[in-house]
């Protein structure tokens, strides 16, 4: 916010523009979804008025997740695909674009397109050697596998996705794709190998006081006992 007061008082439209990217980033991330949709908003304008069109795409990416966020699905629409149209074709950014798409698409129950979606936006982040983002993306793709009852594949995301995470050390998200992972052993009727991921989970959200994914997770590890007839356990 300093920083936005000093390129404001000069003038300087382009680290305005910056500025006003990273902290509707920051509010997002603090679920302060109005404050950071105008701030993006903001930060989209200053960088068309700059002619900064590459800026301007990622710009309008964030506002897109921010509108889906808030359930405005045809803003949010709108601004993916403007991003999209002021992208190069061999440009990275094209890869939130389509991690986009991708979440509106499964908002709407299109498990299929939410897929295609999902795997264009792997494509691009592979070469990149992001290992952390790529993690994030193949967990994304793996509950739309899930609903379309494609399991094998969404086990096979989920344990690369573990795998990343590991090499990266981010427990947390590490946890939270072990959870998901159990999930699909869950709707597969493989309560034993659901449990393998659950417990090594526990207790990390406990460490971080994740009191939300503890209780989800708590949750599972009861249907999981019910499925095995351990009745206390899951009680």
């Amino acid at each position: 916010q300093q920083g936005l007061h000093q390129s404001q008082m000069f003038g300087d439209t382009h680290a305005e523009a910056r500025l006003y990217l990273w902290l509707g980033i920051l509010y997002q991330q603090q679920s302060q979804l109005a404050q950071a949709y105008n701030h993006l908003q903001q930060s989209a304008t200053s960088f068309a008025s700059v002619g900064d069109t590459a800026h301007q795409a990622k710009a309008l990416n964030r506002l897109a997740y921010v509108a889906r966020l808030q359930r405005s699905y045809t803003a949010s629409q709108h601004a993916v695909d403007q991003a999209l149209t002021l992208l190069a074709n061999d440009d990275a950014e094209r890869s939130f674009s389509y991690f986009v798409k991708g979440v509106i698409a499964f908002d709407h129950g299109d498990w299929a397109n939410a897929v295609e979606q999902f795997q264009r936006s792997i494509q691009w982040i592979e070469p990149l050697g992001d290992q952390r983002t790529l993690a994030r993306r193949l967990r994304n793709l793996g509950p739309a596998l899930r609903a379309l009852g494609r399991y094998d594949e969404a086990i096979a995301c989920y344990t690369r996705a573990i795998a990343l995470f590991e090499a990266v050390y981010d427990p947390v998200q590490q946890a939270v794709t072990r959870m998901n992972l159990g999930v699909v052993y869950l709707m597969s009727e493989q309560p034993t190998q659901a449990l393998a991921q659950f417990t090594p989970a526990e207790p990390v959200f406990r460490e971080v006081h994740d009191r939300l994914h503890l209780a989800m997770l708590q949750t599972n590890q009861g249907i999981a006992y019910r499925l095995l007839q351990e009745w206390a356990q899951a009680e």
